[in-house]
C-alpha cells in the first residue's frame, strides 16, 4: 500500500505472479525441485506453475530428503509422477541412484524415463549409479539426439547396432561405462563437435579407447583421461605427445597414471616435440616420481606448454622413494624460463625428496606471475616437527613473484582425480 497526496492507492499484493510465465519458470528452475513443486500450495494460480519446469535435478540433496524420512520406497514413484506432469520440454535431467535405494528402484522405470526424455528435447542428461553393479541402459538413450551434455557413471549399454551419433553433443563424461563389442570408441568419434571429454574406463571392462579415435576430435578444449583404460596395446610417451599435438584447441588436460607404465622407446630423436600453445591448465594424477620415463614425460608436457597458467601434480612413489630418476640440473633445465604465465600450482603428496624440492624451488624461482602454491604433505609425515622442518626449507627458496603465497596442507584435504 502506498500513499499519494494523503490517499492510499492499492498495489498488487503478489508482484511475482504477474511476471511473464517464462520468467517464473526460470525462477523455479533455479530452486531445488522439492521447493519448486512446493510452490503449488501458495495459491490456485500457483498450483500448476511447476509443471512448466525445464530442469529436473534428483541429486544427492534430493535423496537426502528421503534419508531423513521413512518413505524410501516412494523415491522412484515420485519421480515418475513428476515426469508425467511436466507439460513442456525438459532441457536438463539429473538422476542420482544411491546404493541404499538400489533394491527399491525399478530400473525398468528409469529406462521408461529416458524414453520419455527422448521425446522432450532433453539436452543435458546425468545418470549416476553408486552401486557396485552396473545399471543396464536401454537403447532409448541413443534416440536423445538433441543432447549437448551427457554424463554416465557405472552403466552398461548392451546393443548399439545402428547409431548415427549425437550430432549436437558438446560434453561427454563416462565413468565406468561399458558397451557391447567395445563400441565406445565408435560413439566418441561420432560426436564431431565434442569440446569436453572425460573418460575413466578400465581394461577389465573390455571397452578400450584408442588414441587415434580421440585424435579425431579436433574441437576438444578439455580432455580428462585415465591412461590405464586406453588402447589394447602399450604405447609410448611420444604417442601421447602426438595425440596432444593433434588437438590444437586443447586448453585443459588431466591425465591419471594410476596402474600405468609407458612402453620403452628409442630416445633418439625424441626431442622433436610440438608445442601446445593453447594449453592453460595441466593436471597429472598419480604421477610416479620413481619412474624416469614418467617424470621426463611430465616435464616435457610442462616445458612445451608456454601459456600454462594452472599446474597440478599429485605424486606417488615406488619404494624406496630416495631413488631419484633425475638430477637437480635436469629438473632445472626443464623448468627454467618456460613458465612465464604460470599462476597457480598444487602439489601432493610431498615426502621431502630431492626431486620434489628441486621442482618447487625451480617453479618459485622462474614463475614471475605466480600467485599461489599449495603443497599437500604425505599422510605418513604429519609430525609437527617434520612440518616445521619442511616449512623452513620451502620458505627459504627465492621467489620471482612478489605476491606468491605458499600453503602447506594436510594430504587428506587434497583434491581427488576427476
Amino acid at each position: 500500500m502506498e500513499y499519494i497526496r494523503g490517499k492510499c492507492k492499492a498495489t498488487p499484493e503478489d508482484a511475482i505472479s504477474i511476471l511473464p510465465e517464462g520468467v517464473i519458470t526460470n525462477i523455479l528452475d533455479c530452486l531445488p525441485i522439492q521447493d519448486a513443486v512446493g510452490t503449488s500450495i501458495l495459491s490456485r494460480k500457483w498450483r500448476y506453475k511447476w509443471t512448466a519446469l525445464t530442469q529436473l535435478v534428483f541429486d544427492d540433496n534430493f535423496v537426502e530428503q528421503f534419508r531423513r524420512g521413512s518413505d524410501f520406497i516412494q523415491y522412484g514413484r515420485i519421480i515418475s509422477r513428476l515426469l508425467l506432469h511436466i507439460r513442456g520440454n525438459i532441457r536438463k535431467f539429473v538422476l542420482y541412484m544411491p546404493y541404499c535405494y538400489y533394491s527399491r528402484m525399478d530400473f525398468e522405470d528409469i529406462n521408461n524415463w529416458i524414453m520419455l526424455l527422448s521425446t522432450k528435447g532433453i539436452r543435458e542428461l546425468t545418470l549416476i549409479n553408486m552401486h557396485a553393479e552396473p545399471f543396464e541402459l536401454s537403447t532409448h538413450l541413443l534416440s536423445c539426439t538433441d543432447l549437448k551434455h551427457l554424463t554416465l557413471q557405472n552403466c552398461y549399454l548392451r546393443h548399439m547396432t545402428i547409431f548415427c551419433g549425437f550430432p549436437n553433443l558438446l560434453e561427454l563424461e563416462f565413468n565406468r561405462v561399458r558397451f557391447k563389442d567395445s563400441k565406445i570408441g565408435e560413439l566418441i568419434t561420432s560426436c564431431t563437435f565434442l569440446e569436453v571429454l572425460k573418460l575413466n574406463t578400465a581394461k577389465r571392462t573390455g571397452n578400450i579407447v584408442k588414441l587415434f579415435e580421440i585424435a579425431k576430435l579436433q574441437n576438444l578444449k578439455l580432455l580428462s583421461l585415465t591412461l590405464y583404460g586406453l588402447d589394447n596395446l602399450a604405447f609410448t610417451a611420444s604417442d601421447i605427445f602426438q595425440l596432444m599435438a593433434s588437438l590444437r584447441k586443447l586448453q585443459t588436460l588431466a591425465l591419471d597414471f594410476e596402474n600405468f607404465k609407458f612402453m620403452e622407446e628409442n630416445t633418439a630423436g625424441k626431442r622433436a616435440l610440438s608445442a601446445l600453445p593453447s594449453l592453460k591448465s595441466l593436471s597429472l594424477w598419480n604421477l610416479n616420481l620413481s619412474s624416469r620415463s614418467m617424470v621426463i614425460f611430465a616435464f616435457d608436457l610442462i616445458q612445451f606448454s608456454p601459456n600454462l597458467q594452472t599446474l597440478k601434480i599429485m605424486a606417488e612413489y615406488q619404494y624406496p622413494p630416495w631413488l631419484v630418476p633425475l638430477t637437480s640440473l635436469e629438473v632445472e633445465s626443464f623448468i627454467m624460463g618456460n613458465l612465464k604465465r604460470l599462476q597457480i600450482v598444487e602439489y601432493g603428496s610431498i615426502i621431502d625428496s630431492e626431486i620434489e624440492l628441486c621442482l618447487i624451488k625451480s617453479l618459485l624461482a622462474n614463475c614471475s606471475l605466480l600467485k599461489k602454491m599449495v603443497i599437500y604433505c604425505d599422510k605418513s609425515r604429519h609430525r609437527s616437527s617434520y612440518l616445521l622442518h619442511l616449512a623452513d626449507k620451502l620458505l627459504a627458496f627465492p621467489r620471482a613473484s612478489p605476491i606468491a603465497t605458499m600453503n602447506l596442507k594436510d594430504d587428506c584435504d587434497r583434491p581427488k582425480a576427476t
